[in-house]
């Protein structure tokens, strides 16, 4: 796997990632990649903003503008991720009562930290959604030992 461009500008100066990609030798000196990325029921036509719209309006913790707040900037992806849990909130089969959108980031990443802090303005109801850094979650000791030693495997903390 070759390492990851992250946010270098030379690639698209962004976190997005393949699933996986396959480095091939081309035999002349030079190197061939095949990015592979897997989708299993995603669609190509926004089909679904509809419903997008429809969560959020019956969760009722949005502010009446957060479809303009959110589209086209950096809080798109946060907006659709909560849509997602806000979803299982409102299941048929009820299986779900309650829950929060959680986003942990290193406290080092003060773009996520920000970013956080102005979702949070989005919401009239914020008991919805929290943030914590991967620091204060891994010394907080509620996370089981197997857990805590699989982030810190992932993770590089200063």
């Amino acid at each position: 796997m070759p390492r990851q461009p992250g946010l270098d500008l030379a690639y698209i100066g962004s976190l997005v990632a393949l699933d996986a990609a396959f480095v091939l030798d081309l035999g002349d000196g030079t190197k061939g990649i095949i990015g592979l990325d897997t989708k299993y029921h995603e669609r190509i036509k926004p089909i679904r903003l509809p419903r997008y719209l429809e969560v959020t309006e019956k969760s009722g913790v949005f502010g009446p503008q957060v479809i303009d707040a959110v589209n086209g900037t950096d809080l798109l992806v946060m907006w659709l991720s909560s849509t997602c849990w806000f979803s299982m909130l409102q299941h048929v089969n009820g299986d779900w009562s309650w829950g929060r959108y959680v986003v942990v980031h290193p406290a080092g990443n003060l773009s996520i930290a920000e970013g956080c802090a102005r979702y949070r303005d989005l919401l009239v109801d914020q008991s919805a959604f929290s943030s914590i850094t991967l620091e204060d979650l891994l010394d907080a000791g509620v996370l089981p030992a197997q857990t805590a030693a699989a982030l810190l495997g992932r993770y590089i903390l200063n």
